[in-house]
């Protein structure tokens, strides 16, 4: 009997070793087949994982260089951990430059123990973004609109991510063996390459949306993606209308971007925002056989009509405004910018607490003109300011300064810089520029 025991735990340890062999065998079987699937979809070589080497895609998507492989790295106490590398290199511009995510402190001290991080005074890239670079002039002018709403945009979804003028790397945690996954993030990660390379076309219809134009830069984002696909100035389109109202047309926009870059966690929010499935309708009931009238039939008494009809009920809300909600510009620009909301989030808190409102502001006058039509205001004339209300510091967004684009009448002349103060309708939110759309206003 003393002789069975130790042959038990050896049968059951080499039990669990087998089952742990199988499972492994699984998983990397499991992680060449989709490796395999993505690279034959976009046309890379693909070379399989096995216990001697790690896998590899590598070549070409739309001009730009993709290597995907995997490395184990040290994590302390004699451990490893799988992490799936993504490296673009994309055609040089700009000086020599490499911006990574900004951690706590960490840009004081780099520039406290001689390090760079320059400084191109945009406070929330500068907060965000530490920018370690030798001429601060050329930096300043390589980091465009769009260089840095995509720079932004990467960070927050992959905060190890490296950028520089001429590539872009980075570390998932885990062997991605989830082909969806892995398509979708290179796909993503292309588009922004191509971005970094050649901004030119996407930083005027930003420029356009910087200064109120939101119709207008949707407009020239839909030309731009008629004729170059890409799925963040698609989003760009999609956002800017779903801020217009448009809400169908950017559904039909985020269901290709789906489509082309597949498990992008924005987009799936974006589809909670904008696509709302209609319910099914109810199947009618089967009609009944007709009865035959009665030979003698008997009047009917016809019912007194009532004095009036009842007004009808109005329709409930699915989610009450709260009426305690502070408005005040300082409170609303926390409320919508403070922290790490993502866009739809920011529009779904809009829509709920702050569309038709009534607000009363003030700020400074930063541009104003005046219109026969608008597209975003109307066909009617009226004149469009923009006004700058507020500021907030720590943001992933392209300006840390809040404005509300504002629709008065079109006899009201201003100035800049001038101080106003507003009463109008809350209609619309622009995420990115931070602009809030105020409607129907007058000065106080």
């Amino acid at each position: 009997m003393e002789a069975i025991v130790p042959l038990v735990i050896f049968l059951s340890f080499g039990s669990i070793a087998g089952v742990i062999v199988r499972s492994s065998m699984q998983q990397a079987q499991q992680a060449n087949d989709s490796w395999a699937q993505v690279g034959q979809h976009l046309g890379l070589s693909v070379a399989p994982s096995s216990f001697m080497k790690p896998g590899r895609l590598a070549g070409r998507v739309r001009g730009i260089e993709v290597l995907v492989t995997t490395v184990n790295k040290s994590s302390g106490n004699n451990n490893s951990q799988t992490f799936t590398v993504f490296e673009l290199h994309y055609p040089a511009s700009g000086p020599p430059v490499r911006l990574t995510r900004q951690r706590t402190f960490n840009g004081f001290f780099r520039r406290l123990t001689g390090g760079r991080d320059i400084i191109i005074n945009d406070p929330a890239f500068d907060a965000n973004v530490v920018i370690d670079g030798a001429d601060p002039l050329e930096v300043g002018r390589f980091l465009t609109p769009t260089r840095r709403m995509a720079i932004l945009s990467l960070l927050t979804s992959w905060d190890s991510a490296e950028v520089t003028n001429r590539s872009l790397k980075v570390d998932t945690r885990g062997h991605m063996r989830d082909a969806r996954q892995l398509h979708g993030t290179i796909v993503r990660l292309v588009d922004m390459g191509l971005l970094m390379s050649a901004p030119d076309a996407v930083d005027h219809a930003l420029l356009l949306e910087e200064r109120g134009d939101l119709a207008e830069a949707a407009a020239e984002l839909h030309v731009l993606n008629e004729s170059t696909q890409n799925t963040f100035t698609q989003k760009l389109e999609a956002e800017a209308l779903v801020a217009l109202g448009e809400r169908g047309a950017a559904d039909e926009i985020f269901r290709r971007v789906e489509a082309e870059a597949p498990a992008d966690p924005e987009v799936e929010g974006w589809r909670r925002v904008t696509g709302t499935p209609l319910a099914a309708p109810p199947v009618p009931p089967a009609a009944a056989p007709p009865v035959p009238p009665p030979a003698n039939p008997t009047p009917t008494p016809t019912a007194a009509e009532p004095a009036s009809a009842p007004a009808p009920e109005p329709t409930p809300t699915s989610r009450p405004v709260p009426a305690e909600l502070d408005l005040s510009a300082d409170e609303t620009i926390r409320d919508l910018f403070g922290g790490d909301r993502m866009g739809f989030e920011t529009e779904e808190r809009f829509s709920l607490a702050y569309r038709g409102r009534t607000v009363t502001w003030s700020g400074t006058v930063d541009s104003t003109r005046s219109f026969r039509s608008d597209s975003d205001f109307g066909s009617e004339p009226g004149t469009k300011a923009t006004i700058h209300i507020g500021s907030l510091g720590d943001s992933r967004l392209v300006t840390s300064q809040v404005h509300a684009i504002v629709h008065l009448p079109a006899d009201v002349k201003l100035e800049r810089n001038q101080e106003i103060e507003f009463t109008g309708t809350l209609v619309r939110v622009d995420r990115y520029m931070r602009n809030l759309y105020v409607s129907l206003a007058r000065l106080a």
